[in-house]
């Protein structure tokens, strides 16, 4: 006998249910996947293990897209994605390149096969409706019933530029780029490589995907997790011929509207919803690599901040200290936004000298060692920290975590005398509107060092003898 939820069911077609991701069972059925051979080296995001020099290395990286950006033409990506098994009949037509454009790279993504889908008992689960093989014809059981089946799916990236431009084609720049950032992907350490490919929880092959192709696959993977009206959020579309569609739904297979997905002539061929293939496309892959890293770059420093054991609510409490047992002051502590690290970097450069020599000890967060007590080391900095470089832009003045925990203390160790603070106009911002329009800046803030170029050395040099003089005062 049918309980009333399985004749509930029985009354609506399938387009009127709701599925887990990319397969014909109910969302919310218990399931296993079919055991099936891996090819190996198998990349588990989870499981992934942090490179000591993850965040400097993708920083760098960063700071090479940027010049992409300023020295060369923009190109575009398309990402094609086909399900598996698919009838023969729909298989996808690569993106086609007009007249007015030129490929600059050309390959697959990632990919997965298809599965059966198993009971907790390991045996067949039922499907609500049946899936087609290659040859279009129904998946079904020894017993004449549907299948449950977990999709697979191949993608495909075209990146290409308009032929028109003036400016030279990124060739072969973009290429390396390409194969640099996604050999750095796989040192991301687990959180981030998990909420970057949280579509992806049980992995997928390293020998499958070239490099390129992998770091192309993040930049959708992110661009798909920004909210509708961000400027890095991408659409999912499914096409034929000069007819489009967007596509519902935050999974790895997407689903066609209701309106669209029946009727007697389907506009888009689908499986009930699921189109056969979907399209995707940035505009412009350098600026969508620099937003996709400051999203990198964002969560790591929220999961560091995390991970601190219970930072106190209390600023005043974290300041207390025993008087005699204070530590020397010897150190210049560096606090900067995370979306800064560039000019992080060349102000260390630009220090090394000067540490090299004994003139002073620098601090900023790079030198927490993976695994440590994050807050922990940062106030035990602040208690020895003589002088305080602060790089200055609208990132830092928006980060929370600085004005409580760095920002705030500092400024009061600086009202009686226990800290100077020194700080850098980086990018024009509302510095007017806080503290810091007490204290000198190190550089004119009509004049950011963002917005200098040949001269950006010179005034990093004058920014370091001024920081020599406080340290030696």
């Amino acid at each position: 006998m049918s309980t009333e939820l399985d004749t509930v069911l029985e009354g609506l077609s399938p387009l009127k249910r709701k599925f887990e991701d990319g397969t014909n069972i109910t969302a919310g059925t218990p399931f296993r996947e079919e055991p099936g051979t891996r090819v190996l080296p198998w990349y588990i995001p989870a499981k992934a293990k942090a490179a000591r020099q993850w965040e400097h290395n993708i920083t760098k990286l960063r700071s090479r897209f940027e010049r992409l950006i300023d020295e060369f033409c923009p190109v575009e990506c398309v990402l094609l994605q086909w399900r598996i098994p698919m009838v023969q009949s729909a298989l996808p037509k690569l993106p086609v390149m007009s007249q007015c454009s030129q490929l600059i790279w050309a390959g697959p993504g990632v990919s997965r096969e298809p599965a059966k889908l198993l009971g907790s008992d390991w045996k067949l689960l039922e499907g609500v409706f049946a899936i087609n093989s290659v040859q279009g014809k129904p998946i079904l059981g020894p017993d004449g019933k549907a299948v449950a089946y977990r999709f697979g799916l191949h993608r495909y990236h075209s990146v290409y530029a308009a032929a028109d431009e003036t400016r030279p084609f990124p060739i072969p720049q973009l290429a390396e780029l390409l194969h640099e950032g996604g050999d750095l992907l796989y040192q991301l350490p687990p959180a981030i490589a998990t909420s970057v490919w949280r579509l992806w929880p049980s992995g997928f092959s390293q020998r499958l995907c070239p490099s390129q192709g992998l770091w192309l696959d993040m930049l959708f993977e992110l661009s798909w997790q920004c909210p509708r009206g961000s400027p890095s959020y991408t659409e999912r579309q499914a096409r034929v011929d000069n007819f489009s569609a967007g596509l519902l739904g935050s999974g790895l297979f997407p689903r066609l509207p209701d309106f669209l997905a029946c009727g007697p002539k389907q506009a888009i061929p689908n499986e009930q919803g699921y189109p056969a293939t979907f399209y995707s496309k940035l505009s412009d892959v350098a600026r969508a690599s620099v937003a996709a890293i400051d999203e990198i770059i964002e969560r790591a420093a929220v999961a560091g901040s995390s991970a601190d054991a219970n930072p106190p609510s209390n600023p005043t409490q974290a300041e207390a200290r025993s008087t005699a047992n204070a530590p020397q002051r010897e150190h210049v502590f560096i606090s900067y936004s995370h979306k800064d690290t560039k000019f992080l970097d060349q102000l260390l450069t630009h220090l090394k000298p000067l540490e090299r020599a004994g003139k002073l000890t620098k601090w900023s967060d790079k030198q927490v060692a993976p695994g440590s007590e994050w807050f922990s080391e940062i106030q035990e900095s602040l208690d020895r920290t003589k002088v305080a470089v602060l790089l200055v832009t609208p990132n830092f003045l928006a980060s929370d975590f600085i004005h409580e925990h760095e920002l705030g203390p500092l400024l009061r160790q600086a009202s009686t005398g226990g800290v100077q603070i020194l700080w850098i106009p980086v990018r024009a911002c509302s510095y007017e509107e806080t503290a810091l329009k007490d204290y000198q800046a190190l550089s004119s803030p009509d004049k950011p060092l963002a917005q200098m170029k040949a001269e950006r050395d010179a005034a990093w040099v004058k920014i370091c003898k001024e920081i020599k003089k406080a340290t030696t005062a």
